[in-house]
């Protein structure tokens, strides 16, 4: 906080009135003080002279020094300033985790948070074009596919993967998910520890068959799994490979994919596996027609995108809160709905590119509401969504 908040405090002053000599609103008085957030296409100088000359109305001789960061206890804090880029595209800065404070929660009287991981597949938020890639994925447990999931960082692809394995127990289909262990998964060895396709024949083996013992030779245990897989689809399963971050794995490994593809059914028509590559939007440029190191592999992937919530934003928003029974119009209003679509979207290369993916606007909603909370209001504006 500012030390003008301590200074307002101990001469009994309304912040209210300081907002009133200075034609702002409380909020943007209420994050000066509180969070050293001056008001924008403001002149700093002369604002922090007007509020000096306002103190000196009340009879209180100040000067900069009000202006210095503190904490509650009243020490100095050192002030830290940044920078946006310098080139002419306008940019996004993606918030940092939100935690929703106390304060904030009984402002809104929420009861359970809105904002936590999805408990059921009741919980999750599905937009149109999100159903139909959610049950594409649930038919490709039932018959062989290759399919990359692309999103960006918070669209929601790890939490339809869960979906998608709890509508299987639910339904008590006979598949058997593989997911090799990918911690520190890099796409090369310099970077950290790269994912090799015998690493992946390891963990459909220990999926199908885990006490069968391990061959030495690649060969043989590339010929073991085959034996094993086939027998496991004769009896009625599905083997389904699941790799999450699969943006970083390296090429030498996606192009031993076809090797597994290759491993045929009984019939010798279907693959034995179904493959779901669940990645950031970096594994378009790997997959590319243009990349012939893997074209044999990129030729049999469908590539299917999971979608900003752009056209959904309020039935998003509406089914996040009534999670909480709460109704949307008692958190949020119309200019706050309006502004934190503008808000969550930037331009990139000479377009506006919409960012309204679950993690993100539940980051800044959070924000909001937290900033609310600290200037005493109970329902997100457009004003404090421009203040995030």
């Amino acid at each position: 906080m500012l030390q003008l908040k301590q200074v307002i405090a101990d001469h009994r002053l309304k912040q209210s009135n300081l907002a009133q000599y200075l034609n702002v609103s409380n909020t943007a008085v209420s994050l000066l003080i509180n969070l050293n957030t001056w008001p924008k296409k403001t002149d700093k100088a002369e604002f922090k002279q007007r509020i000096i000359s306002w103190l000196a109305q009340k009879g209180i001789t100040a000067n900069d020094s009000v202006f210095n960061v503190v904490t509650e206890g009243g020490h100095p804090q050192p002030l830290l300033e940044i920078s946006p880029p310098t080139n002419n595209e306008d940019y996004y800065m993606i918030l940092e985790k939100q935690h929703l404070t106390k304060a904030a929660g009984n402002a809104f009287d929420l009861k359970v948070n809105p904002f936590d991981e999805p408990r059921s597949i009741d919980d999750l938020y599905l937009s149109p074009e999100a159903k139909i890639l959610y049950e594409d994925l649930y038919i490709a447990t039932k018959c062989s596919q290759f399919i990359a999931v692309i999103g960006e960082s918070g669209s929601g692809k790890t939490t339809l993967k869960k979906a998608l394995k709890a509508r299987v127990a639910r339904a008590k289909d006979k598949v058997i998910f593989v997911e090799p262990y990918i911690i520190g998964m890099e796409s090369n060895d310099q970077k950290g520890k790269s994912l090799k396709v015998t690493q992946i024949i390891d963990a459909i083996k220990a999926a199908i068959a885990p006490t069968a013992a391990k061959p030495r030779s690649i060969d043989d245990r590339f010929r073991q799994v085959h034996t094993l897989a086939a027998e496991a689809v004769s009896n009625g399963y599905q083997i389904v490979i699941i790799i999450e971050e699969a943006h970083s794995l390296p090429n030498d490994t996606l192009r031993h994919f076809k090797r597994i593809l290759e491993m045929e059914s009984p019939d010798g028509f279907n693959s034995l596996f179904t493959v779901l590559l669940i990645a950031q939007p970096e594994l378009l440029l790997t997959l590319s027609k243009h990349n012939k190191e893997i074209r044999e592999v990129t030729q049999r992937c469908t590539i299917e995108k999971l979608a900003p919530v752009t056209n959904y934003l309020e039935d998003y928003l509406a089914h996040t809160f009534n999670k909480a029974n709460k109704k949307l119009a008692e958190v949020i209003d119309q200019s706050g709905i309006d502004e934190l679509k503008q808000k969550l979207s930037y331009r990139r290369y000479g377009e506006t590119e919409p960012n309204h993916y679950p993690l993100v606007i539940n980051n800044t909603l959070i924000a909001a509401m937290n900033i609310a909370a600290e200037t005493g209001q109970s329902l997100i504006t457009g004003e404090i969504i421009k203040e995030v």
